[in-house]
């Protein structure tokens, strides 16, 4: 035994040993983080999706009749607004472009369950659908063919 070791036995195992468990912890929380964003992700996603198949339905029945075939402006905007925002925290802005096009911007703000280097995370999903108009003629008589 060298002079000026005693009791110094083992320290570099020690620290290591704490050094690799705060890696560990950090390893989780960062994994644990990286779930809930990407679910909040989705559930974003789905939001936009949801909205903007409930816009492109606001089909303006008056006009398609006439051989225009148009969404209703103020509906599918409503529509694609309310079928959005049904989830929690969830912000819609919606647009329709072209008379046929929805638009849905979704931004979710997320609570992160580890806030390491951030609190919270803004999630922002944009989606586009189109308005599908089937048939050139309205059915005048029943059964329809």
């Amino acid at each position: 035994m060298r002079a000026g070791t005693v009791g110094q036995s083992g320290q570099t195992l020690v620290m290591f040993a704490l050094t690799l468990a705060f890696a560990f912890v950090g390893l989780t929380a960062l994994v644990g983080d990286a779930a809930v964003v990407l679910y909040q992700y989705n559930q974003a996603n789905s939001a936009a999706l949801l909205g903007v198949q409930a816009g492109a339905a606001a089909v303006d029945k008056d006009l398609v009749y006439q051989g225009i075939q148009t969404l209703n402006t103020a509906n599918a905007v409503s529509d694609c607004k309310k079928a959005a925002e049904q989830l929690s925290g969830v912000s819609a802005d919606c647009q329709v472009s072209n008379g046929t096009r929805v638009t849905a911007d979704v931004t979710k703000t997320v609570s992160m369950p580890v806030p390491m280097w951030v609190g919270s995370f803004t999630v922002h999903v944009s989606r586009t659908g189109q308005a599908v108009f089937g048939g050139r003629t309205p059915c005048t008589g029943q059964p329809c063919p």
